[in-house]
């Protein structure tokens, strides 16, 4: 019997090595190409009546990965952008739910319009819903703005509808026009 118990407790823990290493390496496999594009099923899944705004089809998205991981991936992702989201943040105005957006404009000319992907995580760091579907991530837009070009940066807010547990996050700039004619568009 002793010998019984001994076997299993051995397999056991066998077991749960092999198991915790198998699943770390197919997560890193997993985590380690961050960037998806936004494909036809994605955007019927998304679009679910009553939700959010959602990014055009062809958008290149950084897949649910914890934010670490995720600031890093868009950091080497969006580094070169002349207008950039500094700052993310999900929260609650007088009229409901809100996405704050903090702009830098390095475009060398006035923003007078912006939109891009903000993607949301809760309090602690795990992607959080930010729309009706589920996704963790919701389009933004602004227009009428005058934002100067140099390192001042300014804020926008969007009324949302559904980002539950969201707090913070991060965001691209997917196209830009200034003032001036100047405009810029990712292009894949």
């Amino acid at each position: 019997m002793k010998q019984a118990v001994i076997a299993a407790v051995v397999a056991l823990i066998l077991g749960l090595a092999i198991g915790w290493f198998a699943g770390r390496f197919l997560q890193e496999r997993e985590w380690s190409n961050p960037v998806v594009v936004l494909a036809g099923k994605d955007i019927r899944k998304a679009s679910v009546e009553g939700g959010d705004p959602i990014p055009a089809l062809g958008t290149r998205l950084v897949r649910p990965i914890p934010l670490r991981r995720a600031r890093a991936a868009a950091n080497s992702l969006f580094a070169d952008d002349a207008v950039k989201a500094k700052v993310v943040s999900f929260g609650s105005g007088d009229d409901g739910a809100e996405l704050h957006v903090v702009l830098e404009n390095r475009a060398g000319c006035t923003l007078s319009e912006v939109s891009g992907v903000a993607y949301a995580y809760d309090a602690w760091g795990r992607p959080a819903r930010a729309n009706k579907g589920g996704e963790n991530y919701v389009a933004f837009a602004a227009t009428k703005l005058a934002i100067a070009d140099g390192s001042a940066m300014e804020s926008i807010s969007e009324p949302l509808k559904s980002p539950e547990l969201a707090s913070i996050g991060f965001g691209q700039i997917d196209a830009w026009t200034c003032k001036e004619g100047k405009s810029w568009k990712r292009t894949l």
